[in-house]
This record gives structure tokens, C-alpha cells and sequence, in this order.
């Protein structure tokens, strides 16, 4: 379920302005009564039975842009705009200033319903049936921390590992699909563990620990949230852009800890000439591969049948014309087995050179895992399958298994 929250900001200005935008910052106080009732009549009858009103607490530091004497209220409905009573873990500072509970709106005498569920189980639904096992109760990350004691870390990295814990707890902080479980320390490293997307394995990324203020030379790593602050950014940009594919990859327990490209990789990396793309039936990647004489038609299918997980296509710069030129693609479909995805194309012309015919291979496979498959089969018999891991499996197919590929 993902509610959506619609907010009311109920405020009063002086007759003497003609509307709200002339009256600038100008506010008269307002009653809570009064404001309730302009609520109600916003939301109608149906949706105000089910509102709250925000206790607004706005920094001193906003006063003078935030217009004061605002009363603010909200209610969550669903995706058919059905309302909800809010549940208990509920982050109310996300709507606006406010960090304490909410009121809740009395329910119209006609709605027996709901005044019985109020008077039973409160103004918030129990969020433990339905919260993510995942999380904690107030929906943060579960994150273990191990490795050195904090007590033994000097003050400044002690307080940069617990702020990296504040920071990484909530979701979303990264990324949508970046869900951490686990904080390292060693020395003054901190190998931040995750997973990714519907990914079955465990990565591992490290963060640099301060050790003292003196690291601290300017904004926007002056103290040692700022610090981690910018070292989650830094994370986004990397996991955004394809860090999970391009890094140096090492399984250590279960674990696949990535680092940086080599030198060589650096100077090689596709979109210097080569690079990769996406595709589906009707791009100009898929109308130019079908001219080549190159086999579109199944990935066409299995996108018109819901099966198409990926399709990714090689391209090399054109500098000198208007455009880029489509060398080749591979295709990850689902097969009829929960959790198998099979690679039933990989196509190329000669000239694309043999290390980015392995990213290529390497980004349909990493696809097909992040879908969440866990087996991954193939009929071809292509040299770069080999090099990623797949091995010889039942019925003459290649097979290989995501939670124990390089």
C-alpha cells in the first residue's frame, strides 16, 4: 500500500489586501476551531473524518521566509483516493515543521464506524502487520553495527560512525532501491553493507572515517554528519550511474565488496567510444538492430507478454555526425520458473572489441538479478558467458547461480 498524504494550510490575512499573494507575509492569528472548520470544508465530509491537524513547529531560523499562524492539516488516502487513518511510525515532519503528534479531527456523529475504531484502537493503525520486517517500529533501516567498539574510536570518529548510522537508517537517504544492513568499522574504515534493488546478494561499499576536526577543512564535509552527509551523496552518484556494474567485485563471506576500476578499466570504460543503453520495441535502438539483420522479434514478444526484464543495447559515439551508431544488444526474459531468468539473445557486429561485449553480457546479467532472479539460464554459447560466471547445467543450457557469481 502507498498512501498519499493531502495537506491544508489554513491562513488568515488582513481585509485591508486583496488577496493572499498582495498580503506577502502579513498573517492574522486564527483559532484552531475556525481553522478546522475551513479544513473540513476543503476536504469535504468524507475526507475530513479522517484528517489531523499538525502541531507546526517552524525553526527560528525559517521564521522570516516561513509566513507565521499557519494552521496545517493532512489526511492519507489511497491510490483510489479512498482515506486512511494514519499509522503509528508515521513521519509527520515529512508534510511540514512538525515533530510532535498530531490531533485528530472528531469523526461526524452519522460515521458510527470509525468513532468505534478511534474509541477501540486510538487515532493511528497498528503498523506492525503490514511494516516492512526490515525496518524497525519507527520505520528506520535495521542496521547492525560490528567490528571495532565505538570506544575505542577517537571522539570524532565515533561521532561520524554514529551519525553514519542516523543517516543510513532512513529510507531513502541514498536511493529508493538502497536498503543497508550492516556497518563495518575497521580502523578507520567503515564498509557500509546493502543490498540493492530486488538483488539477492550483499554488497559492501567503504567510507573514509574522520579521525579528528582538523579533516574538517570546509563545507560540505565540516563536521561529522556533514561529513557522512556528503559520502551518502557521493554513493547516490556512484549506484545511480552504474557503480555495481563497472567496480572491481570481491566475494568475501557471502559478501561482494566493490572497489574501484583499475587503471586499465578506467582508460577502456564505454562511453569514452562504446556505451550502453536500454531499450524496448519501438526505440531507435531496437528499429536500427532489426535493419542489421539482428533478432528483435522475441524481446518484442516478451515485452508485449510481461516477461522482458532487459534489454540492453551496445552504441559507439559518432563525434563527427549527428548521432550514435547501434552495434549490437542482449535480452533477459523470465522463464516459467519463479525466480530463473534466462539470456535468450546476445548479438554484436565484429567491430564491437571483446571487453565491452562483457559489460554487455555483464549488464543484461546484472539486470535480471536486481529484477530479483536467482538462477539465471541460457541456450547460447557465447564466450563472454563463460567470463561472468555461467557454467554447464541441465538439458545442454548454461546456468549460473546469482548468489555465488563473480
Amino acid at each position: 500500500m502507498e498512501p498519499y498524504a493531502i495537506t491544508a494550510h489554513v491562513q488568515a490575512f488582513p481585509d485591508m489586501y486583496q488577496d493572499i499573494r498582495t498580503s506577502r507575509r502579513t498573517r492574522m492569528e486564527l483559532g484552531d476551531a475556525e481553522a478546522e472548520a475551513w479544513a473540513r470544508i476543503m476536504f469535504g465530509p468524507r475526507w475530513a473524518d479522517y484528517a489531523y491537524q499538525l502541531t507546526v513547529e517552524i525553526p527560528d531560523r525559517l521564521k522570516r521566509q516561513i509566513p507565521p499562524y499557519q494552521k496545517v492539516f493532512t489526511l492519507l488516502v489511497d491510490r483510489n483516493g479512498d482515506p486512511m487513518l494514519a499509522p503509528d511510525n508515521y513521519r509527520w515532519g515529512m508534510l511540514f515543521f512538525s515533530h510532535s503528534a498530531p490531533r485528530k479531527l472528531e469523526p461526524s456523529p452519522e460515521n458510527t464506524e470509525l468513532r468505534t475504531v478511534l474509541a477501540t484502537d486510538g487515532p493511528y493503525t497498528d503498523s506492525e502487520p503490514v511494516r516492512d520486517p526490515r525496518t524497525d517500529p519507527d520505520g528506520g533501516w535495521k542496521i547492525d553495527v560490528t567490528g571495532d567498539p565505538l570506544e575505542t574510536l577517537t571522539p570524532t570518529a565515533q561521532q561520524a560512525v554514529e551519525a553514519a548510522r542516523r543517516l543510513f537508517r532512513q529510507r531513502g537517504a541514498v536511493n529508493t532501491h538502497f536498503q543497508p544492513t550492516r556497518l563495518v568499522v575497521d580502523g578507520a574504515t567503515l564498509h557500509v553493507h546493502f543490498r540493492w534493488k530486488k538483488n539477492p546478494n550483499v554488497f559492501a561499499t567503504s567510507i573514509r572515517i574522520p579521525q579528528s576536526e582538523a579533516e574538517f577543512t570546509s563545507p560540505p564535509a565540516h563536521n561529522p554528519s556533514a561529513w557522512m552527509s556528503a559520502a551518502a551523496l557521493g554513493l547516490w552518484e556512484e549506484l545511480s550511474t552504474g557503480m555495481l556494474l563497472r567496480s572491481r567485485r570481491e566475494r568475501i563471506d557471502g559478501v561482494i565488496h566493490l572497489g574501484g576500476p583499475v587503471q586499465q578499466e578506467r582508460e577502456d570504460l564505454p562511453g569514452r567510444e562504446f556505451g550502453l543503453g536500454r531499450t524496448v520495441p519501438g526505440y531507435a535502438a531496437a528499429s536500427t538492430l532489426q535493419r542489421l539483420g539482428m533478432h528483435v522479434d522475441d524481446a518484442g514478444d516478451a515485452h508485449r507478454e510481461g516477461r522482458l526484464i532487459s534489454w540492453v543495447h551496445v552504441w559507439r559515439n559518432d563525434p563527427g555526425g549527428c548521432g550514435s551508431d547501434y552495434l549490437g544488444h542482449a535480452v533477459a526474459t523470465w522463464t516459467d520458473t519463479e525466480s530463473v531468468a534466462s539470456v535468450d539473445v546476445i548479438e554484436t557486429l565484429p567491430e564491437v572489441p571483446d571487453d565491452v561485449v562483457r559489460r554487455l553480457v555483464m549488464a543484461v546479467v546484472h539486470d535480471a538479478a536486481d529484477a530479483g532472479a536467482q538462477q539465471i539460464v541460457t541456450p547460447l554459447d557465447h564466450p563472454a558467458l563463460t567470463e561472468v560466471g555461467f557454467s554447464s547445467g541441465e538439458g545442454g543450457k548454461l546456468t549460473l547461480d546469482v548468489m555465488t557469481m563473480p
